[in-house]
């Protein structure tokens, strides 16, 4: 007996607030305000759409070296970035670039991977996984925005390299040192038998 009470009840709350929603998009200020938006998100869709074609015919017809960092933006009819990492560094440096610009991504993750396989310390374990996070977010912001000419990811991605770079060297060194051998381990389980261990 509740559970249609409650059916009916949340379906006569959702119809309601269906109502109130279109009555204050229709005659209030701040609905007006939230139809532009949704217009000029729609506009701004078929710009960047527009730009992704064009860097793309950009890159069909320059796809070895591309046509020169940063300058994508002289062969777009609004002269305008692309707004998409990937989009903007194969135009502009065409596959030759694209390969050395994102093996920085790939090493990056390569060796963050290797510090959580291989750490003994957890910190850095900890550490290089928030790193591996913080790569991703980046590569899928990268579709949405481009990166490479913020001086703020020089900076980020110098202190991840660093940071690894150190990590890494640690890993090498405990990996190195001789693990000390206690004295049970010395002695076998089970002695032979007239083998007397006081002597």
């Amino acid at each position: 007996m509740k559970r249609p009470l409650l059916l009916i009840a949340t379906s006569a709350v959702l119809f309601i607030g269906t109502l109130v929603f279109i009555q204050v998009i229709m005659t209030t200020h701040a609905g007006a305000r939230f139809t532009a938006v949704i217009d000029n998100t729609s506009d701004a869709t078929e710009k960047r759409t527009d730009l992704y074609h064009d860097a793309w015919k950009v890159f069909s017809e320059h796809p070895i070296s591309g046509v020169g960092l940063n300058c994508f933006v002289l062969h777009t009819q609004i002269l305008q970035q692309a707004h998409s990492e990937y989009m903007e560094i194969a135009a502009d440096t065409g596959i030759v670039g694209a390969i050395l610009y994102f093996s920085i991504y790939f090493v990056m993750w390569r060796r963050a991977g290797k510090i959580v396989k291989y750490s003994s310390d957890q910190a850095a374990v900890k550490i290089a996984q928030l790193f591996r996070a913080f790569l991703v977010v980046i590569m899928l912001t990268n579709f949405g925005r481009w990166n490479y000419d913020a001086k703020t990811t020089w900076i980020m991605f110098a202190s991840f390299i660093g940071y690894l770079c150190v990590a890494w060297n640690d890993v090498l060194a405990n990996a190195m040192q001789p693990t000390p051998v206690t004295n049970e381990e010395s002695v076998p389980a089970e002695l032979p038998d007239g083998v007397n261990v006081s002597k």
